[in-house]
């Protein structure tokens, strides 16, 4: 139903640009959209137009230092290491593209993920894949403007007992040269606890 309803709205809106193309060379004009395509072609050009929430994601765009720190035990101290991570803005001010390169567990850690505001649901929504799965990562959350901080939680199935598992990350942003991403994983038992914290510091 969505696919037939995005060929629908893309229908209205070539229609809509038919007919601007029709006055400007003199052409005879196509039919005449309906109320009800014209009330749609507004809907998908309002959910397909870039706003504030995208402007802010903007400001990410530059080039980072690394600092990852991992727990494969809670209990256990972290280990450390470091990467660079290179983002910007595609699709004409859509998606910010984060690509990182560094090391994880002393092998070559290669990631990239995509992150934007979807305009129809009102939350930021994130696809994450590295070289280190075959899966995808998909979470979705919202930015706190009192603690400056974005949540996002999403699922993924782990590897080791085949089952879906939640995760949360949070992102705390601190001026527009340092971010802290934290990311919290479960225990078997299904307690919460902190597996990875990444410092970003714009160079």
């Amino acid at each position: 139903m969505r696919v037939i309803g995005r060929m629908m709205a893309v229908a209205v809106i070539l229609l809509a640009g038919s007919a601007v193309l029709a006055q400007e060379t003199g052409e005879k004009a196509p039919p005449k959209m309906s109320a009800e395509q014209q009330a749609m072609m507004e809907a998908w050009m309002k959910a397909a137009t870039p706003g504030p929430q995208h402007q802010w994601l903007a400001k990410m765009a530059g080039t980072w230092s690394l600092e990852v720190k991992s727990w494969m035990d809670p209990k256990a101290p972290p280990t450390v290491s470091t990467g660079d991570a290179t983002m910007k803005m595609t699709m004409d001010g859509r998606y910010l593209k984060e690509k990182v390169n560094g090391t994880m567990m002393g092998a070559p850690f290669q990631g990239l993920g995509f992150t934007g505001y979807d305009n129809i649901i009102k939350r930021y929504v994130s696809v994450w894949m590295d070289n280190m799965s075959t899966g995808i990562m998909r979470s979705e959350g919202a930015y706190d403007e009192a603690t400056h901080t974005m949540t996002m939680t999403g699922t993924y199935v782990d590897p080791v007992s085949g089952k879906t598992k939640t995760m949360k990350g949070t992102s705390r942003y601190e001026g527009d040269n340092r971010v802290v991403f934290t990311y919290y994983d479960t225990t078997p038992d299904g307690t919460e606890y902190k597996s990875m914290e990444i410092t970003y510091t714009r160079k």
